[in-house]
């Protein structure tokens, strides 16, 4: 049977594999902004690193740090989907509110179901 530090091992020998991705990034931001969604999908994999590096500052908050990691992907994708706003020099500042927002309604929604037992 896997275990959660299996799992956890897992996810971060992915993300190493995907890091290479950020050769490319100008270019992934480009095609992603004229709706391709292969470069979306990779624009994502290659943010994976900076979005461990924002859910680490929510550690101790009571979510494990897995579920941090899916609530955190779902603002990335989401900040990838309103791609065609970014207008900056930095992507991670364009994404980084949705990343934000994302764990922060996980917070928020963790601390409703303990309250509400």
């Amino acid at each position: 049977m896997i275990g959660l530090r299996d799992i956890d091992e897992v996810f971060l020998n992915e993300v190493e594999k995907y890091k290479k991705l950020l050769i490319h990034e100008a270019l992934l931001i480009e095609l992603s902004k004229r709706g391709y969604q292969d470069a979306k999908s990779n624009l994502g994999k290659a943010k994976q690193v900076f979005l461990i590096d924002v859910c680490l500052n929510y550690l101790g908050l009571g979510i494990d740090f897995m579920d941090l990691i899916n609530e955190a992907g779902a603002g990335l994708y989401e900040g990838i989907e309103h791609i065609t706003d970014y207008q900056g020099d930095d992507i991670n500042e364009f994404l980084k509110p949705y990343i934000e927002k994302a764990i922060q309604r996980a917070i928020d929604n963790d601390a409703h179901s303990v309250n509400n037992q």
